[in-house]
Parts: C-alpha cells; structure tokens; sequence
C-alpha cells in the first residue's frame, strides 16, 4: 500500500472523524434559501464535513444577497466525509442538484473545496440545465491524495473540465489543499495569499471573489 493511502487512510481519516465528527441528521436536499427579485440563481456547494450547508454558507449568503438582491440563493445540503465509501451521499447531493437545476434558470454554481468538483459531476449534461458559469473556491481538482483521486476519478466520473466557463480560486497559504491543484487546464484561474477556511469566513478574501463574481453575472 503506497505510503499517501496509508496516511490518509489510518492517520488522516481517524483524525478527521474526530474533528468533524458525524451529525446525527444527515438528510440530502436542495433548497432556496434567499429569494431574489429576477431570474438568476446562485447555488452553492460545501465541502466535505459541513454539516448544515446554510449556516456554513451563511457569510456568503448575505453577501451575494447584498451585491445581487435580484439573485435567488440556494443550497445543497449534505454531510460527507471526502472517502470514496461516501460516494452514495455525494450522488444524492449530484442528483437533488440537478433536480433543481432542470428548471434551466440561468444559475452561477459556487463550490467550495470537494463542493467545486461536484459541481462539475453535475453539470456535465449540458442539456439539462442553464448554468452559465461555475466558481470553484480552493477546489482540489488535480487531486494529491489518493482516495479524494478514487472518489473523483472512478466512483463519481468528474472530468477535469465541463464545457461551461469555470472560474478557480486558490490560496497561496492553504495547507489543506494544495495550491497547485486548484485549477483546471480550462479554468480562469486566480491565487489569493490566503488559507483553505479563508474563502468562506474572511471577508476581504470573499470580497476578492465578489469582484470577480460581478464580471462573471457581467459576462454571462
């Protein structure tokens, strides 16, 4: 066994368990949690070991609903751990995802961390759905750990790039995900002198990303 899936499976797994350990409800579901005056939608998309996917968003959330007030928010909730056995929890996420998506309103897809490669896994059908950009926020897509590689690779097939413009943000200060691995060959790519947690809890870094949101709503 090479010694990256040893440590991530004996030292990094028991280590995570204990700092996010596992809520009792961990039902699946999408839901708007701020509602706009127009057509666009933001949806957003957490990270592995976020329990209540609003209230981790919550910083965001009054952000987007500050800057774009005619946007309509919403949220995919769902706890997962980033292990290829949890792939069953992330398929859900995928499919409440596109049920809501298969409205075809015009939508901005904002991913954190595991978050941004669902993002991907969900919007691969071009046809079924109006995503007109994606946000990927310290978003591990080239991948360095070896199961975070199965999970995305093989159980749930996310392509390194979907035929939809990606914007990717990485952080220069992230010992979590490595900052080398936060962009696509396709992707729009820019790298902020900050950490992992940073692009959702600081807000000079989310007014950073905000910025580029309003070109991206400008441009699509």
């Amino acid at each position: 066994m090479p010694l990256a899936r040893i440590v991530d499976r004996y030292l990094l797994e028991p280590l995570f368990r204990r700092m996010f350990p596992e809520p009792r409800d961990r039902r699946v579901g999408a839901r708007v949690v701020r509602k706009g005056t127009g057509e666009l939608r933001f949806l957003c998309l957490a990270g592995a070991f976020c329990a209540d996917t609003a209230t981790n968003w919550s910083d965001w959330i009054a952000d987007l609903h500050n800057r774009f007030p005619e946007a309509d928010i919403a949220v995919v909730n769902g706890f997962y751990f980033y292990w290829p056995d949890e792939a069953d929890v992330m398929r859900a996420m995928i499919s409440e995802a596109k049920a809501l998506l298969a409205d075809k309103r015009p939508t901005v897809i904002i991913g954190f961390s595991f978050g941004g490669l669902l993002a991907k896994a969900m919007t691969v059908d071009r046809d079924h759905h109006d995503v007109r950009a994606i946000v990927t926020l310290a978003t591990e897509h080239r991948g360095h750990l070896p199961r975070i590689a199965e999970t995305r690779d093989i159980r749930l097939g996310v392509p390194m790039d979907v035929d939809i413009p990606t914007y990717s943000f990485g952080g220069w200060l992230d010992v979590i995900v490595w900052p080398w691995t936060t962009f696509t060959d396709r992707s729009r790519h820019r790298f902020f002198a900050t950490g992992h947690f940073a692009f959702m809890h600081r807000k000079a870094t989310r007014t950073k990303v905000l910025a580029v949101l309003e070109e991206v709503v400008r441009r699509h």
